[in-house]
C-alpha cells in the first residue's frame, strides 16, 4: 500500500489542514481509474490523527531503541511498521475479524458504500464525485435505489 502519512509523490496522503485524503501521488498518471482526492467526515479525520500520532510515537520510540534514522511507520497501512505489500492476507483477516465471509472483496465494499450514499438521497454528482465514478455509471447501476427514482413520475 502507498498511503503514506505525508505527501509523496508514488502514494496518497491524508490532508489534515484541509480534512482530505488524497488518493494518488502527486506524480502518479491520470488514468481511468480516476482516484480523485475525498473530504474527510469528522469521525473519519478524528481517527486518521489519532493513528498517525499512534505511528508518529512508535517511530520515535524505535529511533531511541536503534539509535538510526527510522523509515519505519511512514505507511498508513502497515504490519510492524512496514509497508503492506500485498493486501490479500490482510483483507482476508480483516474480513474474519468482521465476521464476514471471504468471498467478499474491496469491489463488494465500494459498491455497498456507492449504494449506501444513494440510498442516503445524495445528488448524482456528490455520489460521482466521491467514488470517483462518472454520473453515468452512477445512474447506470445504482439511481435505482435511489430515494429520488421516479419519484416525481410516480406522483403523477
Amino acid at each position: 500500500m502507498k498511503l503514506r502519512w505525508m505527501p509523496n509523490t508514488v502514494g496518497g496522503w491524508p490532508d489534515f489542514k484541509r480534512g482530505r485524503l488524497y488518493r494518488k501521488g502527486s506524480e502518479v498518471a491520470e488514468t481511468k481509474k480516476r482516484q480523485p482526492s475525498v473530504r474527510l467526515g469528522q469521525v473519519a479525520l478524528a481517527h486518521f490523527r489519532r493513528w498517525k500520532a499512534i505511528d508518529d510515537r512508535a517511530r520515535e520510540e524505535f529511533a531511541k531503541r536503534t539509535n538510526e534514522t527510522v523509515t519505519s511507520f511512514l505507511c498508513v497501512v502497515h504490519w510492524g511498521g512496514e509497508p503492506i505489500r500485498d493486501i490479500g492476507k490482510s483483507f482476508a483477516t480483516a474480513l474474519d475479524y468482521a465476521g464476514l465471509p471471504l468471498r467478499y472483496t474491496p469491489h463488494i465494499l465500494r459498491h455497498t458504500r456507492v449504494t449506501w450514499w444513494v440510498e442516503a438521497g445524495l445528488s448524482l454528482e456528490e455520489v460521482a464525485d466521491a467514488a470517483g465514478m462518472t454520473t453515468q455509471m452512477v445512474e447506470d447501476v445504482y439511481w435505482h435505489r435511489s430515494p429520488h427514482f421516479q419519484k416525481r413520475a410516480a406522483e403523477a
